[in-house]
């Protein structure tokens, strides 16, 4: 990729971090429904409620299912924190 078209995610829960990666696209279950972030997404503090959280990163595409949280979300950077997250096959 040239010019930058992704973002840093973290995923934390209270035993640290679990996913750290460039992604391209974060899609989450929030409270008031299905969001998606971008690069250059407004900042939002958003609520999250159990569910499946989609990434597509860099090295490919990673589902996980979350148990609520809050999704910290900038122009370049996502940090989702959770109390435990479960990759799906």
């Amino acid at each position: 990729m040239s010019k930058q078209e992704y973002f840093k995610l973290d995923i934390l829960t209270p035993q640290g971090v679990v996913y750290s990666e460039n992604v391209i696209q974060v899609k989450a279950p929030g409270r008031n429904g299905r969001f998606g972030v971008l690069l250059h997404h407004i900042h939002a503090l958003v609520l999250l409620k159990d569910g499946l959280l989609e990434v597509q990163a860099i090295g490919g595409n990673k589902r996980f299912t979350i148990a609520g949280g809050v999704a910290d979300v900038s122009d370049h950077y996502v940090e989702i924190i959770t109390d435990s997250v479960e990759p799906v096959a």
